[in-house]
């Protein structure tokens, strides 16, 4: 069972009774969860533009936005997100908005995992 007493969906279907972040591993990598991405040399179009635009922002992609590849449109919108929440104008600094990011994460609450699941799943 899942937070709340929810049943997880399993990412295998002949074993229904199994978590995502259990079923979905990589055989012999057990703490790395197994996600389908497009690769920077199988990018093309949108894809390909915001894995450039990552490489030029940051000199590498990060696993964040490879995660986001099979969605380029979501992966765009995740981006600018960011970028907006991060780096726009505001009352808080830098330091301060990392801190907020880091301890929402981290909380037993943080419905970023379950959006994770979804949304790498359409």
């Amino acid at each position: 069972m899942g937070p709340g007493g929810r049943r997880f969906e399993s990412a295998h279907p002949d074993q229904p009774h199994i978590s995502p972040s259990v079923s979905a591993r990589t055989p012999g990598r057990s703490s790395m969860p197994w996600i389908r991405t497009v690769p920077y040399e199988d990018a093309t179009g949108l894809l390909k533009d915001e894995y450039d635009a990552a490489l030029k922002r940051a000199g590498r992609i990060f696993n964040i936005v490879s995660l986001q590849s099979l969605r380029p449109r979501a992966m765009r919108a995740s981006i600018r997100l960011y970028a907006e929440l991060m780096h726009a104008p505001s009352g808080l600094t830098r330091t301060q908005r990392e801190a907020i990011a880091v301890v929402a994460s981290k909380s037993p609450t943080a419905p970023s995992s379950s959006f994770l699941r979804v949304s790498t799943s359409l």
